[in-house]
């Protein structure tokens, strides 16, 4: 098959093969559709070439059955067509008794065999009908297995950026803003949700830096205790505060001439934040317990998953440091708007888990692609499709084809909840407080819990509790779901 034949295959590989019944008669279209159909073919009928184009377009076309007795007396030219639009296509002609040249012409056409109607070896019929849809499946396998591997291998010709991966329109406009960015050595804000991949983007806005070979340095400003902000970001001299037994180089120092990235920068703590604005201000700093003031020459890339604008309006965050910040902004938009996507990172994370699991998984099955490509990827995004990868391959073992069996995405609950919110009410009031209280906590700890890539102290800082009250709160909901479990009528 040519790349065109791979396209379209790619593009109709999920619907299962059909006959294609090509009579202008439409009593004896409909025979030997009933006949088929109680065989177990799938079927579809067409007259003329446009409905001819139309049905191999949209569906598996295994074999044609091409009647020879056309008004037109084009029947041969039909074969043909219908042989170069569909070269795996098995084209059987069916024939008048009195017109043996008919046969002829079939053959002559490309058809693989003839009957003559009326058809009174049925029994014939079908084993052919069998055997050709039999030859056609082993051919579209290996196609189809082709068509995997180009797709495996599809993301090393994407652009040059070693993390990013896209098809998509927006992706495209991601990258040629990081093509853009990336000699300039301006402060940039990469926004989106969880999951987005946003240190990714920053990665490839080092990678295509100028300054490429310098370090990377990151650092997640929820997961930094605030009292030792400062010594993190700064370094600390031996001495200059209780701990301090040793002089420590911060992360501005390790940057260099390389790039310092603030991961969740949303989230740094208001009073914080005059020291990060001076910072980039002044482009000086000094370690704490010293007076030695340095020179700051790295980058600043920052990300955040929280809306500043809107944040600086409620006095969350400083207006002064939200435009230091974003001189460039980056957008990365959400799994959901961009599911075109989802098959291309789908073999990147197959690849790559591949790697780590000692497995050789070749390609996904269709019905598993489709299986992720339904899903409305509502919380954390790629994160979440990278995780699921991860699990279908390790449960591959020695296959190498993930099926949808090995894909355990959480099915739709929206049904369930609606219900779910009626029958509560139902309930006496001190279960119906109990049901409540679970819900509320199954989905807010595990929101917070999503939000921070499922590090418990972040999460419990995201929900403004001490680390002890968040760890109260799981060990209630654990106690509320094993009481739920013991008894699931209330």
């Amino acid at each position: 098959m040519d790349n065109v034949t791979l396209i379209s295959l790619g593009c109709v590989m999920r619907s299962s093969p059909k006959v294609l019944i090509v009579e202008e008669q439409a009593l004896h279209a409909k025979g030997f559709s009933s006949l088929l159909k109680k065989k177990g073919f799938e079927v579809c009928i067409a007259c003329q070439l446009p409905e001819i184009r139309q049905k191999i377009e949209e569906h598996h076309i295994a074999i044609a059955l091409v009647s020879m007795a056309r008004s037109d007396n084009q029947a041969a030219a039909l074969i043909r067509k219908i042989l170069k639009m569909a070269p795996e296509c098995v084209c059987i002609a069916l024939t008048s008794g009195s017109k043996a040249k008919e046969a002829i012409q079939a053959l002559d056409a490309g058809a693989v065999d003839y009957f003559t109607r009326p058809i009174r070896d049925w029994e014939r019929f079908l084993s052919v009908c069998t055997q050709a849809l039999s030859v056609w499946n082993r051919t579209f396998a290996r196609e189809e297995q082709r068509f995997h591997m180009q797709n495996l291998q599809k993301h090393r010709s994407i652009k040059n950026f070693h993390p990013i991966k896209g098809n998509s329109p927006t992706m495209h406009a991601v990258m040629d803003i990081i093509d853009l960015v990336a000699p300039l050595r301006v402060a940039t804000l990469i926004c989106g949700e969880s999951g987005v991949g946003k240190e990714l983007v920053a990665r490839a806005v080092h990678q295509e830096s100028p300054f490429s070979e310098e370090p990377f340095v990151a650092i997640n400003c929820v997961a930094i205790q605030p009292d030792l902000f400062e010594s993190e970001l700064f370094g600390h001299e031996r001495g200059s505060f209780t701990g301090a037994y040793t002089k420590k180089s911060g992360l501005c120092a390790e940057a260099g001439q390389g790039t310092l990235f603030l991961d969740e920068i949303g989230d740094l703590p208001l009073r914080l934040q005059p020291k990060l604005l001076r910072l980039l201000e002044q482009r000086t700093f000094r370690a704490v317990g010293s007076t030695k003031v340095q020179d700051f020459q790295a980058r600043v890339i920052c990300a955040t998953h929280v809306n500043l604008e809107q944040a600086v309006q409620e006095g969350r965050f400083r207006k002064d440091l939200y435009y230091r910040i974003s001189a460039q902004e980056i957008y990365v938009p959400p799994l959901r708007d961009r599911k075109e996507d989802i098959q291309l990172l789908a073999y990147t994370f197959v690849e790559k888990y591949n790697k780590l699991c000692g497995r050789d998984v070749q390609s996904i099955d269709p019905d598993a692609l489709k299986e992720l490509e339904s899903y409305d990827w509502s919380r954390n995004n790629v994160r979440e499709l990278e995780r699921e990868i991860q699990r279908a391959v390790v449960r591959a073992r020695q296959e190498q084809i993930l099926t949808k069996a090995m894909i355990s995405l959480p099915k739709d609950l929206s049904t369930a909840t609606k219900t779910a919110e009626k029958e509560w009410l139902e309930l006496e009031y001190h279960q119906a407080q109990k049901y409540q209280k679970r819900v509320f906590l199954e989905q807010y700890i595990q929101y917070k819990l999503e939000c921070a890539a499922g590090n418990k102290s972040k999460a419990a800082r995201l929900a403004g509790l001490a680390s002890s009250n968040f760890h109260r709160l799981l060990r209630q909901l654990e106690s509320l779901q094993e009481e739920e479990a013991q008894n699931p009528d209330p």
